[in-house]
């Protein structure tokens, strides 16, 4: 088991990641087999990265204690709580309106690694009576991107 140690003048940990792996796998003579990391490094990205790489990973994310809090959980209008229909590919809105799947899109992040992000659509298509709370801020919406079932 090698372990590396790098430091940079970029305080965050997040945009780091790329460039010490490229200089353990110099080092070393080849690419690592499994990462660990502490959850400065928990971007969207570095796991993807990771998994392009064919890397196992453990990355903690930033926003895990949050994300298992009740406020979070019972937020009507966070997609993750929405009852999704697999097979018709939609979610269904506090609003009772479907949210259909349109396309995966890739994207490049800031760090030069590959993400996608779902696309969804809501079957009101513009006016919605609870457009104001659903599209209000990040983690509502439709996964993957959208900002908001109405927005």
């Amino acid at each position: 088991m090698s372990q590396g140690m790098a430091y940079f003048a970029n305080p965050g940990d997040a945009k780091t990641l790329k460039p010490h792996l490229r200089r353990q796998a110099r080092r070393l003579g080849k690419e690592p087999e499994a990462v660990i990391t502490d959850a400065g490094y928990g971007s969207e990205e570095n796991p993807a990265c990771l998994e392009n790489r064919g890397a196992a990973a453990v990355v903690k994310y930033s926003t895990r204690r949050k994300e298992q809090g009740r406020k979070r959980r019972e937020d009507k209008f966070r997609t993750e709580n929405w009852e999704y229909d697999r097979k018709g590919k939609y979610y269904v809105c506090p609003n009772g309106k479907k949210v259909t799947y349109r396309e995966t899109k890739k994207e490049k992040a800031g760090g030069g690694c590959a993400t996608t992000a779902d696309r969804y659509e809501c079957e009101s298509r513009g006016y919605c009576r609870m457009k104001k709370q659903c599209a209000a801020g990040p983690g509502t919406g439709a996964r993957g991107g959208t900002s908001g079932c109405c927005g």
